[in-house]
């Protein structure tokens, strides 16, 4: 899953935040999340996820294939004794077996081969643990969200829509727990300066990079989106937290 972001690591870092507190506090309150588990975060980036759980206490490996993205994790988050990170992908992560208590996998699974994954999870996991998927769907009927759209469409070739990773993906979930999960839904909307407002973009696997063609232009379409919406120096695209929680399908 790397070659989509190759490159991008530092608008990654730069233009995506983390998640909400009110995610972190459902999965340690109510989902059997405790301060001493350890925890396989896949496709974990430069560890915006890792972070809510190295908070709460747990001890965390960050699996991830990109070098860059897990530089930046390192770097981020690499003095905390509980940070672990493992330069490999989800399905294959030579992670020992039945060693952890939880597998998350916040804005990755629609990258991921999800019966390998489903698999390399039954074998991570303890007979009691639980897999988390996470994504940030941003709104697309706001009138931001149908501007943002309208320009993604004009500039970047590959762009399929604002949450194209977790619409896509919904049969590969309901197989993934066997139609056995809960659903959770937080608000998180996304508060952006300039400089993250365009690195969020810039940091899509569908956005082109500097070297590109279109580069330039949607540079400028951003920066023209921007004004137009900008209140006090930022412009917030509404975007809910959500959540899928249970086992993996046996």
């Amino acid at each position: 899953m790397n070659a989509p972001f190759s490159g991008k690591a530092a608008s990654y870092a730069r233009g995506r935040g983390g998640y909400p507190d009110a995610l972190f506090d459902a999965l340690y309150g109510r989902y059997g999340f405790c301060p001493a588990d350890a925890i396989a975060d896949m496709g974990a980036g430069t560890g915006a996820f890792c972070q809510g759980l190295l908070a709460r206490g747990s001890r965390v490996w960050a699996v991830e294939p990109d070098a860059q993205m897990l530089q930046k994790a390192a770097r981020a988050l690499g003095e905390n004794a509980n940070f672990h990170a493992v330069a490999a992908k989800a399905e294959r992560t030579g992670l020992p077996d039945g060693a952890f208590d939880h597998v998350t996998c916040a804005s990755a699974f629609h990258w991921l081969d999800a019966e390998a994954f489903r698999t390399e999870c039954l074998r991570l996991l303890r007979p009691d643990g639980s897999a988390v998927l996470v994504w940030k769907v941003r709104d697309a009927r706001s009138a931001l969200g149908q501007a943002l759209t309208e320009v993604l469409s004009r500039h970047c070739a590959g762009f399929t829509g604002l949450s194209h990773g977790f619409d896509a993906c919904q049969e590969d979930i309901r197989r993934f727990y066997g139609d056995r999960f809960d659903c959770l839904r937080f608000p998180d909307d996304a508060v952006q300066g300039r400089e993250s407002f365009r690195a969020r973009i810039l940091s899509s696997s569908y956005a082109p990079g500097p070297q590109d063609a279109g580069f330039s232009a949607l540079n400028e379409a951003l920066d023209e989106l921007f004004d137009q919406f900008e209140q006090g120096g930022a412009v917030t695209i509404p975007t809910d937290a959500v959540a899928y929680i249970g086992q993996p399908r046996r």
